[in-house]
């Protein structure tokens, strides 16, 4: 397919594949849609709360909490009042040491070779000490990331390599049970969604969903609740008002034809939607932008 929910984007440097993304939302419009990617991510909630979904498990992720994002797991992100969040996105084989010892067989390699997977949310599973000390190990990394000075990324790799032996040494990391079959399962999910990406525009029957998952529609409803935590016409209508809502920051068009654009035939019912996930109408949503 021509557009995946995979992203594609490079994070960091081929000599340095490690990018932080920190986000200051003041008005609680912040949204990522559903993606995955081959990377480990490490969430941290500096300020107010935000809505994430991990794997089908929905989260409200409060200030000073910690969240783990596995590399292929579906996630996505959004705000709905003021928050501050920092993304750490890296290739796990930035760990690696050039040297196969030890260290690079006991710690390493069982995350490198997906043996070992963090649990996502680590918060409860940590004393406040714990939770201290990876709080400061989070903020020097997304500070020698944002000011680098000498050393800088040396810094960065020993932070990440401190928040990997905390993990072994409060036992939180869980074995990989993935069976091929869900596996396979999971790779068919993101089938119907780059499915859902790329004719979100069209008319979308259940049927031609779960025929592409190569399941019958109500195993796959079913299935697609368990993984995302909502209903494939939930995510279908809630990703046509996000791609309205980018519409209605860079166009000119008018509401209606947005509406028809992002996949909806009905002008009424697109209105009650949007105000259902961006909490206001499409005309006071691009207001909110324009000069007093």
């Amino acid at each position: 397919m021509s557009r995946s929910l995979k992203e594609t984007n490079f994070h960091g440097t081929p000599m340095f594949p490690l990018q932080i993304y920190s986000h200051k939302d003041k008005n609680g419009f912040y949204s990522v849609t559903a993606h995955w990617h081959e990377e480990l991510e490490f969430l941290y909630i500096e300020e107010g709360t935000m809505h994430g979904i991990i794997s089908g498990t929905p989260y409200e992720m409060k200030a000073g909490e910690f969240y783990f994002i596995n590399s292929g797991e579906l996630h996505e992100l959004s705000a709905h009042n003021h928050s501050l969040h920092h993304a750490i996105v890296f290739d796990p084989q930035l760990l690696n040491f050039d040297l196969y010892d030890a260290c690079q067989h006991n710690f390493i390699q069982p995350i490198t070779q997906k043996k070992l997977l963090f649990p996502n949310n680590i918060s409860n599973a940590l004393s406040q000490k714990e939770q201290e000390s990876l709080r400061q190990l989070f903020l020097e990394l997304i500070c020698n990331y944002h000011y680098p000075e000498q050393c800088a990324l040396l810094k960065i790799k020993i932070c990440l390599l401190q928040i990997l032996e905390l993990c072994f040494r409060t036992e939180i990391l869980i074995q990989n049970q993935t069976t091929g079959k869900q596996l396979s399962s999971m790779n068919q999910l993101k089938e119907v969604l780059d499915f859902i990406r790329s004719h979100y525009a069209e008319e979308i029957t259940l049927k031609e969903l779960a025929d592409i998952a190569c399941m019958s529609p109500t195993y796959f409803c079913r299935y697609f609740h368990q993984e995302m935590g909502k209903t494939p016409f939930a995510f279908l209508n809630e990703y046509r008002i996000k791609k309205a809502a980018i519409l209605l920051d860079d166009s000119s068009l008018s509401v209606s034809d947005i509406a028809i654009n992002c996949g909806f035939d009905n002008i009424s019912y697109f209105i009650r939607k949007f105000k259902e996930y961006q909490g206001i109408t499409p005309k006071k949503y691009r207001s909110r932008k324009l000069p007093e």
